[in-house]
């Protein structure tokens, strides 16, 4: 059984997660990656792994028995499924096609039906995790769809990441459970912010309130402190961001439509979402903010320079 990771964009998640497939699959004595990547250069890395590189995303499906993919937005995805899956037609018959990324519900509906008509299987596996925990094979995966190819997908899955939470045979209930957890992930930012700037404003160091926010509330809430004490919200130009504005306003947007959807108000996301959206206009200036930028953005709102010593610190080496 071939499996593969079409990755466009090596970046801050699919690099460490395909690095960590590749070696799982390696070590087990299967079949070696193969993948594609837009830019091919990027791929030098899993080459040297001995993972195989492809010109296009249906040479990757056309190898393979699984493919997961994690493209960044609803259009890619579908434009991928359209243009680079449905095309191979009979050839599809028992492939399992797997998104990791985040999605509208309506976008895996449509891409269940439109996978499942060629006679393949489409499961939805969205993951919990930032960059470090995807380096450190701690994601946590949220499949649904067919459970028997769920259960294909698990070893492979458990080489990138750490717990598997199954949500049934309706694939839109995966991304539902990834955009409600979202919810917390992106409020979490809004609220690491505010009390880091309160925080330094009434004399308490951003890097006291992170030490606090570790022992408080563990390691994961204390990365979100960290992000903002150690200037990773604002990673430079030549940085990568963990999750971007980008990014981080087309999934609370989707959190939006559910909301709306299902009569509920989600009042922390909208504070959160303005911030966001200060934080695109600053694009032309900051080059990959991290969506934790909003931490930032507050320290302006509140009379304090939008870079914080962590990053003035970094950005004076980098022009010395």
């Amino acid at each position: 059984m071939d499996l593969t990771h079409v990755q466009v964009g090596l970046g801050a998640m699919g690099s460490p997660m395909t690095k960590n497939l590749q070696e799982f699959l390696k070590e087990n004595k299967y079949p070696s990656l193969v993948f594609y990547n837009r830019t091919y250069e990027k791929g030098k890395f899993l080459r040297d792994l001995g993972a195989t590189q492809v010109e296009s995303i249906s040479d990757v499906v056309a190898k393979s028995d699984i493919t997961f993919f994690m493209l960044s937005s609803d259009d890619a995805i579908i434009q991928a499924v359209k243009e680079s899956v449905l095309p191979l037609g009979p050839k599809l018959k028992g492939k399992i096609i797997v998104d990791c990324a985040t999605v509208h519900p309506d976008t895996s509906k449509l891409n269940h039906g439109l996978v499942t008509e060629q006679g393949a299987t489409f499961i939805s596996s969205p993951v919990f995790g930032a960059a470090p925990f995807a380096a450190a094979k701690k994601l946590i995966f949220v499949p649904a769809g067919n459970k028997e190819a769920v259960d294909k997908l698990e070893p492979f899955a458990m080489s990138m990441g750490k717990k598997i939470f199954y949500v049934g045979d309706d694939v839109t209930r995966a991304v539902a459970m990834k955009i409600t957890g979202n919810v917390f992930i992106v409020g979490l930012m809004e609220l690491a912010g505010e009390v880091q700037v309160l925080g330094e404003k009434v004399g308490v160091s951003p890097e006291l309130m992170t030490e606090w926010a570790q022992e408080f509330a563990g390691p994961t809430v204390g990365l979100y402190f960290q992000k903002n004490s150690g200037g990773i919200y604002d990673p430079g130009a030549n940085g990568t961001p963990y999750f971007t504005v980008q990014n981080g306003l087309k999934d609370s947007g989707h959190a939006i439509s559910l909301a709306k959807e299902h009569g509920v108000k989600l009042p922390t996301l909208d504070v959160a979402r303005q911030h966001l959206h200060e934080a695109e206009k600053l694009s032309d200036v900051k080059k990959n903010l991290d969506a934790s930028s909003i931490y930032g953005i507050l320290r302006t709102h509140a009379g304090l320079d939008f870079e914080n010593d962590a990053v003035k610190k970094r950005e004076a080496g980098e022009n010395n």
